[in-house]
């Protein structure tokens, strides 16, 4: 059975590898150690200034996935908007409930926080397929009044060295 609850501290040691193999599914890993993963989660999840939430999927007591959310404001008018970054179940755990046990979990604290709306983005390629599937048997619907615009490190590095004329 799938049990869903906030993240603490003492997951670390269950989290990290799994964290770890979300970034290698996505190639993103770029050479991060555990300990270097811990030191990530740690500050982002529990430090002085934490920037996410993390609920953790159990199946008994193995990581089955997690996902990591912000309260935002202005969300819609006034009200608070949950955005969900990332949605990840260990590839031996897909199929069997996780994603749906986040997703709901999800929708209990955004109502509990007095939430709008959710919001979030996924892939187009074929690789998102499942979680498409998901959201759609959740209920979700593709937004489109929104158009999701981002900068890679370079583009960040190169706005930072133009002046304040935009040049």
């Amino acid at each position: 059975m799938i049990t869903v609850r906030l993240a603490r501290p003492s997951d670390l040691p269950d989290l990290v590898p799994v964290f770890g193999a979300m970034l290698d599914h996505y190639n993103h890993r770029f050479g991060n150690t555990d300990d270097q993963i811990e030191a990530f989660l740690t500050q982002h999840l529990f430090g002085e200034a934490p920037t996410v939430f993390c609920q953790i999927a159990w199946d008994g007591s193995v990581i089955a996935g997690f996902v990591t959310y912000a309260l935002v404001v202005p969300g819609y008018g006034l009200g608070q908007e949950l955005f969900m970054k990332e949605l990840y179940v260990s590839e031996n755990a897909r199929g069997r409930g996780a994603g749906r046990a986040l997703m709901v979990e999800l929708a209990r604290v955004a109502e509990k926080e007095g939430c709008r709306r959710m919001r979030w983005t996924t892939g187009r390629s074929a690789d998102y397929e499942a979680a498409r599937a998901l959201y759609d048997r959740v209920g979700a619907k593709v937004l489109d009044d929104a158009i999701v615009y981002g900068l890679d490190r370079a583009a960040i590095t190169k706005l930072n060295e133009r002046d304040d004329d935009g040049r």
